[in-house]
């Protein structure tokens, strides 16, 4: 997922781009049936988990608005990174939400969202971290 929002700009500004790209359609996809309130606990939660590998994240709030939840202060943060640490971080930020989401809905439900969300990403894939096979 945040391969392909990235397109060919993997640096990690716009890797941080592609993160909150992400997060807005997958907030849009999530939000009617986990709540906006939902959506930003299990946002914070990932960012939490994912803060136990890459410190740098240690500034980025989740900040939710009434149409949004985004990464505030994620561009701020990973701006002396390298893009392949950033990549990695974020793609653990992705992978601690999906897995939390599962969690809470249940893995049938959840890879079914994900899966319409972006079709062209496998099922299985979702939080398998094999996101380079699939975009």
């Amino acid at each position: 997922m945040l391969a392909r929002a990235a397109g060919g700009n993997q640096t990690s500004e716009g890797l941080a781009d592609a993160t909150n790209r992400v997060s807005s359609h997958l907030y849009q996809r999530l939000e009617t049936l986990v709540g906006s309130a939902g959506y930003e606990a299990l946002l914070q939660r990932a960012l939490y988990l994912a803060r136990a590998e890459s410190p740098f994240l240690q500034g980025v709030k989740v900040v939710a608005s009434p149409d949004d939840v985004s990464l505030e202060g994620l561009s701020a943060s990973i701006r002396d990174q390298d893009p392949a640490v950033v990549r990695d971080s974020l793609v653990s930020v992705l992978a601690h939400f999906i897995w939390l989401l599962v969690t809470f809905v249940g893995e049938k439900l959840a890879l079914r969202l994900i899966h319409e969300a972006w079709p062209e990403v496998t099922p299985g894939a979702a939080g398998s971290g094999s996101e380079e096979n699939n975009g």
